[in-house]
């Protein structure tokens, strides 16, 4: 099982690139952030499985960048920050 939850990870986050590099503007949009941030976190708990502490470390960033500009890009539309 966890093996399909990283090989899906992998996907979405392959999935995320192939769509920036072929289609402009698509890493400034939510779904892209999105895609990186899902992808992400199967691939973490891949890695937290497999106990594969630098892969943990890298997942764990790449998952925090999507999340936290999405949290600010919500804050901002909804009046929560300036």
């Amino acid at each position: 099982m966890q093996l399909y939850v990283g090989i899906a990870g992998s996907i979405l986050c392959i999935i995320a690139l192939a769509i920036t590099l072929l289609k402009s503007g698509f890493g400034d949009s939510a779904k892209y952030k999105l895609l990186n941030l899902f992808g992400g976190a199967c691939l973490l708990y891949y890695a937290v499985i497999e106990r594969a502490i630098p892969f943990i470390i890298l997942e764990t960033i790449w998952m925090s960048l999507p999340m936290t500009i999405l949290i600010s890009d919500w804050m901002k539309k909804n009046g929560l920050k300036n």
